[in-house]
């Protein structure tokens, strides 16, 4: 039994140390359950302020205006299509695929990470970049071939030049080969892809993607109009 003079007390004021040898030298101390319980508390703090940090790393390529695209957001017919593997999404203008996107893109990113997010426009424009800083073109391909998943958004908006068709081929030819899903986002029916990339790719995309069609308004417009209505509103109730 350890008496009152062998023992020693913990910050908390709880008695946690006993006594070893003799002559009483070498306390190792035992923490008191007060203390077991602040420990623990703040080991779990620190645990999910870890967890936020690594979640906040792989989505930084999501911009300000779709950090609250969640795939919760997506129609569930959508979503299951989505999360069914590679998929061309087409609409209208401003009917939601984008947003789509992102939200299926956040989703990949947390629960497996390798997700890359780019515009076609955007991965052109990256590759002449890359002529002016001497970086190869296969370097700046590779991260988009081998991603685990990529989203393309706005494909049909590329060029229709020799250049973007053979861009996009490279990109498809390595991901269809690797069994890599990928997933695209365009204003046009995948029939028009066709005529602007040719029939190697059209041929490609139809054979690695299912074709899910959104409809309906443009959403932007909607949410304008309601905003400005909403305006129109508050001034007549304060005039």
């Amino acid at each position: 039994m350890v008496s009152a003079s062998n023992s020693r007390l913990c910050v908390c004021g709880g008695t946690i140390a006993r006594a070893h040898g003799a002559n009483g030298w070498g306390f190792w101390p035992q923490r008191c359950p007060a203390c077991d319980a602040r420990f623990e508390r703040e080991r779990i703090r620190r645990d999910r302020i870890e967890r936020t940090h690594a979640i906040q790393a792989r989505i930084t390529f999501i911009p300000p205006r779709y950090q609250a695209a969640r795939l919760a957001h997506v129609p569930g017919k959508l979503a299951t299509s989505l999360l069914g593997g590679g998929c061309y999404v087409w609409g209208p203008t401003g009917c939601g695929k984008t947003h789509a996107l992102y939200g299926l893109a956040r989703y990949l990113a947390i629960r497996h990470g390798g997700t890359v997010f780019m515009s076609f426009d955007g991965l052109l424009r990256e590759l002449r970049e890359g002529f002016d800083t001497r970086k190869s073109e296969s370097a700046i391909l590779r991260r988009y071939e081998r991603a685990r998943y990529l989203l393309l958004d706005d494909v049909a908006a590329g060029s229709d030049s020799v250049f973007a068709a053979r861009v996009m081929l490279a990109v498809l030819d390595y991901r269809h080969n690797h069994l890599l899903p990928t997933y695209f986002s365009a204003n046009v029916p995948p029939e028009k892809i066709k005529a602007v990339y040719g029939e190697r790719v059209f041929s490609r995309l139809v054979g690695t993607c299912s074709v899910i069609r959104l409809g309906g308004e443009d959403r932007r417009l909607e949410r304008q109009a309601a905003k400005t209505k909403e305006e129109t509103h508050s001034a007549r109730c304060r005039s």
